[in-house]
């Protein structure tokens, strides 16, 4: 494994021998199996086989680049790529110099990232092959940092697979954009638009290439899973599609993807005496914040001591997960914050009450982030 160096860009490459300046021989323009442009186009199909790492027998697409433009493209890592088989790809300037490529960025997929230096921009050309003499194939996909993708809501397509050892060999591929706090549905059945012959096995692994969740056919005809993003995570996951042990199946793989709240806000007022509290419910998710208050928080207000909890339920048996009754200078304020832990969302009530045997009122105020 070696890191090259081309230009600014530093590529991953399992090429063996001494990097140089990346040179590659010259492309043999008389066995490409086909150049194609379409400037509004942002993907290719290809299949392709002994490419020598990519230079000869490519699938060729041209990218018009204005200088300064940053272009990232793959068969992984970018919304809709997809690979099967040890891809690779490499990227080259209108003189027709090499300038940037990648073999296995995320498995044994490929992507890049390059910036078009002043005085570059052109016609540059995105050469698809596979690693060494093998065979391969992939969706090409690529994006523009100035013209950011949307965020996906969801998707679907079709594959049909073979000895996928409950789909971690010979699988078919998609890469999924997930945000933190976001949560996807997926599966061959139970999402709409999906199908399934033969019995199916789904895996989808996050960014650092760890498997997160995994599906095999019993939750409805086919596989279906579901997964919420932890705090902190996010990126771009791989979703790997296959069948059962060594068998063959088909279908349609669907998802939905689904975003947490915006941040919000609210107020009640109270008035209460001795242990009698008045009550409202909220709704959290795993990862999210709450902060409470008669004090400190934007349109809270208190009059004698008053006291908070914070119980994850309601009735009498909910656990209470948070408390204050002395906050905001000891003036008989109260304040606190909740994380809720991942996998614990759900309905939460405030409690709003006064201090033991004393009677006060307020406007309990919070914001959830």
């Amino acid at each position: 494994m070696k890191t090259c160096w081309i230009g600014m860009l530093s590529v991953l490459t399992v090429v063996t021998g001494a990097c140089g300046s990346g040179e590659v021989p010259p492309h043999d323009a008389g066995v490409r199996e086909g150049t194609v442009r379409a400037a509004l186009e942002t993907q290719f199909d290809y299949s392709a086989g002994v490419t020598s790492n990519a230079t000869r027998y490519t699938v060729d697409h041209t990218l018009t680049l204005a200088a300064g433009q940053t272009v990232t493209l793959g068969t992984c890592g970018v919304d809709g790529a997809s690979y099967k088989g040890d891809t690779y790809l490499r990227l080259y300037n209108p003189a027709g110099v090499q300038v940037s490529f990648n073999n296995d960025e995320c498995g044994m997929g490929s992507r890049l990232t390059y910036t078009v230096p002043a005085g570059g921009g052109g016609d540059y050309q995105v050469r698809a092959g596979c690693y060494s003499e093998g065979s391969c194939s992939g969706t090409v996909v690529w994006t523009f940092a100035d013209s950011p993708p949307q965020p996906s809501t969801g998707g679907a397509f079709s594959y049909s697979a073979t000895k996928t050892a409950y789909g971690v060999a010979n699988s078919i591929d998609r890469t999924i954009t997930l945000a933190a706090g976001q949560s996807i549905v997926l599966g061959t059945c139970g999402v709409p638009g999906s199908s399934v012959t033969g019995k199916s096995v789904l895996n989808l692994y996050d960014p650092l290439w760890n498997k997160v969740v995994s599906a095999h056919n019993g939750v409805c005809t086919g596989s279906y899973l579901a997964y919420t993003v932890p705090a902190g995570a996010g990126g771009h996951y791989v979703l790997r599609a296959g069948c059962n042990a060594n068998e063959s199946c088909s279908g349609t793989v669907a998802w939905n993807i689904t975003s947490p709240p915006a941040p919000s806000g609210n107020s009640y007022s109270y008035s209460t005496y001795s242990s009698s509290t008045v009550n409202r419910t909220v709704q959290l998710q795993g990862g999210q914040t709450l902060t409470v208050g008669s004090c400190g928080v934007a349109g809270s207000a208190f009059s004698g001591n008053t006291a908070l909890a914070l119980h994850n339920g309601t009735g009498l048996y909910a656990l209470r997960v948070a408390f204050n009754d002395t906050a905001c200078g000891g003036r008989g304020g109260a304040h606190f914050f909740y994380t809720v832990p991942p996998g614990y969302g759900g309905t939460y009530e405030i409690r709003a009450g006064c201090f033991t045997g004393s009677s006060c009122n307020g406007t309990v105020s919070w914001s959830i982030r």
